[in-house]
């Protein structure tokens, strides 16, 4: 696996409300909220022209070791968090965008 410096660093950010998070790219300079902040940050540097073969991480403000690590930024981009009602508990499914809207609030 590639070292921790070779990853693209999401960082997240404060919770804003129920379920949301803060999230920024600050290799790209950009941000958002998110209820799934390493997908969206997957799905947004995709949209800006990003390196989609990198490996991306998601790190708390500070540290140095991720919460979570994407294969690579299209692996991450493709995949999208699914929390049954009831059941099994949360699943990852292929990512299928809203017409017109993304999940993550710019």
């Amino acid at each position: 696996m590639k070292s921790h410096s070779e990853m693209i660093r999401v960082e997240m950010g404060p919770p804003t409300g129920a379920g949301m998070w803060e999230f920024s790219i600050p290799s790209h300079r950009t941000g958002a909220k998110s209820r799934q902040p390493l997908l969206d940050a997957c799905r947004l540097i995709k949209r800006m022209g990003g390196d989609t073969g990198r490996l991306v991480g998601l790190f708390d403000v500070g540290s140095d070791q991720p919460r979570l690590v994407a294969k690579s930024v299209e692996v991450g981009a493709r995949l999208t968090v699914v929390e049954p009602s009831r059941g099994h508990g949360p699943s990852f499914r292929p990512f299928q965008p809203f017409k017109g809207i993304d999940h993550a609030e710019l």
